[in-house]
């Protein structure tokens, strides 16, 4: 209970003033330096039907693909020579054996040309633990996968399809990536009908708990197509905004040197505010390097663009760490719940 009542006070604060004690320590725990992760969407395909995504199953009015392997490993390559070490191979969930020795063969190349230098992170949804330990095996190095959110209740009226049953299946999945070594990713939708802030509380507990070395959230967006977009008429924008900021700033002070992305949907909000994600101690930029061709089909929100990631490079260039493949350090050391205030 102190926990959680400290963490609603911290909620309660304005918002630069949460800032400013998030950025005091990120430069006193890892530094000020901003990590890349390139982008690749490699399929929207998705066996599941999640209420609020634009690539859900039943979605008939998109255009299904599957990147060829060696346009992959070709722009997984240039994107390494010019100083990413880490790459992100996203896609809908899909479990079939093509797509498996698909993703095999991408990690194998990906290790084999950078000499294992590049890091691999993976966002493929839920897995069976033999095909995640496969691709750890093969060298995967992360594995992001968001929660969506903590709450039971509401992660069931997000994935109707899957019953009481979901949430524990996507909690256990996120225990099997630690048991297996992987570097652990989760985050949470910001802004969910429904959600309140005692529910962003308990999300910044779970990933606590969980012990998650890097997070990635971001704001929930309503999209026409799905069924969740039945409720756009109660979506406050401008709370959202408050609460998105407010999460990478007490995510910051209460999990220490975890790596916090600043994510694109954020300039869906409002332009300029992936940027502002950064003040309020956000230290990862994903740009999407997806090509063209296939971009505009992972559409998994509205208004997606294409690219929002050059301004922020060129904004943050003195402190973007090249050829830094931006490992975390050991989780928790300077969180301030443990009691480094």
């Amino acid at each position: 209970m102190e926990e959680k009542e400290y963490l609603r006070e911290l909620f309660s604060l304005p918002r630069y003033a949460l800032a400013s004690r998030a950025i005091d320590l990120l430069e006193r725990s890892i530094g000020s330096q901003i990590y890349l992760r390139g982008i690749i969407e490699v399929s929207n395909i998705c066996v599941k039907n999640c209420s609020y995504c634009g690539i859900r199953r039943d979605r008939k009015d998109i255009y299904r693909y599957l990147i060829p392997k060696q346009v992959v490993l070709s722009l997984s390559k240039r994107l390494f020579k010019s100083g990413y070490h880490s790459v992100v191979l996203q896609a809908g969930d899909r479990r079939d054996d093509y797509f498996i020795e698909y993703i095999n063969e991408l990690i194998l190349g990906i290790k084999r040309f950078s000499r294992r230098q590049m890091r691999i992170v993976l966002s493929l949804g839920e897995q069976d633990r033999d095909v995640y330990k496969l691709w750890r095996d093969s060298g995967a190095d992360r594995y992001l996968l968001r929660i969506e959110t903590s709450n039971p209740s509401l992660y069931s009226f997000l994935h109707p399809e899957e019953g009481g049953s979901g949430f524990e299946k996507r909690r256990a999945c996120l225990l099997t990536l630690r048991e297996l070594g992987y570097q652990v990713g989760t985050g949470v939708m910001i802004g969910l009908p429904g959600q309140d802030i005692d529910c962003l509380v308990e999300d910044v507990l779970f990933f606590k708990h969980i012990g998650a070395h890097m997070i990635g959230m971001g704001p929930y967006i309503p999209t026409e197509g799905t069924p969740l977009y039945r409720y756009v008429d109660e979506y406050d924008k401008e709370q959202v905004i408050d609460w998105s900021l407010k999460m990478v700033a007490v995510c910051r002070l209460v999990l220490g040197d975890v790596n916090i992305a600043s994510t694109t949907a954020l300039d869906i909000l409002e332009p300029g505010l992936r940027l502002e994600g950064f003040r309020y101690g956000a230290n990862v930029l994903m740009p999407d390097f997806t090509p063209k061709e296939w971009i505009k089909d992972y559409e998994i929100y509205d208004g997606k663009p294409e690219s929002s990631a050059d301004y922020c490079l060129k904004s943050l260039k003195d402190r973007i760490a090249w050829n830094d493949p931006g490992d975390p350090k050991p989780y928790g050391s300077y969180s301030f719940i443990s009691g480094d205030q």
